[in-house]
């Protein structure tokens, strides 16, 4: 009986994770780790990495760029925005 006890709580436990993993983006920023709440259940993008990110990357992931708006974090979405902004106007940042 231990074995199945052992198993169903292997299951139970990976079935959290699971569902954890789907329900949230991780989210790195220069400013440290964000997590934000994702539009749909899905492992598609539950770590990302934003430092960098340019308007085309944020094209290329209409999901996080949701999930960021979507969010209650000011932080994660001044982060966001001047990040692209910086892409498109690189010596804007040296004046």
């Amino acid at each position: 009986m231990g074995k199945i006890y052992a198993f169903l709580l292997g299951v139970a436990a990976g079935f959290g994770l699971y569902h954890l993993a789907g329900s949230y983006h991780v989210l790195r920023t220069d400013s440290g780790l964000h997590v934000a709440a994702k539009t749909s259940l899905t492992l598609h993008d539950t770590y990302v990495d934003i430092r960098g990110y340019g308007p085309s990357d944020w094209a290329d992931h209409p999901e996080v760029a949701a999930a960021v708006f979507k969010s209650g974090d000011e932080e994660l979405k001044k982060a966001a925005v001047f990040e692209a902004v910086d892409q498109i106007l690189p010596d804007a940042a040296a004046d």
